[in-house]
């Protein structure tokens, strides 16, 4: 009977212990939730509204603002940076191809950004390029002349190229580089070649024939 007693005691014991537990992880599970609401009730963030016209779709992503002031500059004209006007809720509406946005919204906002390929990096070269994210324009320019041989055959289309981005990719090119791309559709070549004539014309002494 003691035997008995001494089980139930136990038991009991044990019972008591995984209800304790069991309502000491739902307790940090709720401070947990608190504590993230506050966190995002202190944060000032801003929705940007992405309309992707060639797929028709619309997709709302969150940003820090002062994050993405930081990185996107472009922003800075339509956000208020006086700490005494900011609004509460700030909505922005661009028209951009979703998974190119989203790229750069995980490539500002996680600590390993992802990661650019010969597919995407004209898209995100051209989009950051807007959005002025000079580091990240950068990047792309220093992939895209690495790559420059594997993008030109792929169906891209490289005039929508700004003028600033040819440049900053024909000062990496000599003309023989130039010279030694297989660009028969003259995706590029053209206006690589424009660069290095300009600037060879910057100086009064040269000058260039007709035959």
């Amino acid at each position: 009977m003691s035997e008995l007693k001494e089980s139930l005691r136990i038991s009991s014991v044990a019972s008591f212990d995984e209800e304790l537990s069991e309502l000491t992880d739902s307790i940090e599970q709720v401070l947990k939730e608190n504590n993230a609401c506050a966190a995002n009730e202190q944060k000032d963030c801003v929705v940007i509204h992405v309309c992707d016209d060639n797929r028709d779709l619309e997709k709302n992503f969150e940003c820090d603002r002062q994050l993405l002031l930081d990185k996107m500059t472009y922003f800075g004209q339509y956000l208020k940076q006086d700490p005494q006007q900011k609004e509460m809720d700030v909505d922005i509406s661009v028209h951009c191809d979703i998974l190119v946005f989203e790229w750069l919204m995980q490539y500002i906002q996680c600590e390993q950004p992802p990661l650019l390929d010969v597919q995407n990096v004209v898209s995100i070269l051209i989009s950051s390029h807007f959005l002025q994210m000079k580091d990240l324009v950068a990047e792309c320019v220093d992939f895209l002349y690495t790559h420059l041989k594997e993008v030109i055959p792929l169906p891209l289309d490289l005039s929508c190229l700004h003028d600033d981005i040819v440049c900053l990719l024909a000062q990496r090119l000599s003309v023989a580089d130039i010279d030694a791309l297989s660009d028969d559709s003259d995706k590029i070549a053209s206006r690589l070649f424009r660069f290095h004539c300009e600037r060879f014309l910057e100086h009064k002494e040269h000058k260039l024939f007709y035959c």
